[in-house]
């Protein structure tokens, strides 16, 4: 099943809530709208697991996977 366009896909996984805003922003600049879990639950910081999760819609995922690819190059450099 290959799913809805629209149903919301991880697109990747990083360690802090600052990492996952630096990609959702450049996602954005891309055109590609995401979002992330794991960040911040009612105003505490949630402990489990550890990781920030980055949305996105199955129909944007290819796009939203060369943008994170030419952001890791980037940062790479």
């Amino acid at each position: 099943m290959t799913g809805e366009p629209s149903d919301v896909v991880m697109l990747t996984s990083v360690a802090n809530e600052a990492e996952a805003a630096i990609i959702l922003a450049a996602l954005e600049d891309g055109g590609v709208f995401a979002t992330m879990t794991g960040e911040l639950t009612s105003g505490l910081r949630a402990c489990a697991p550890g990781e920030v999760h980055v949305l996105v819609r199955r129909a944007d995922l290819s796009a939203a996977e060369g943008i994170l690819d030419q952001h890791e190059t980037f940062e790479a450099d």
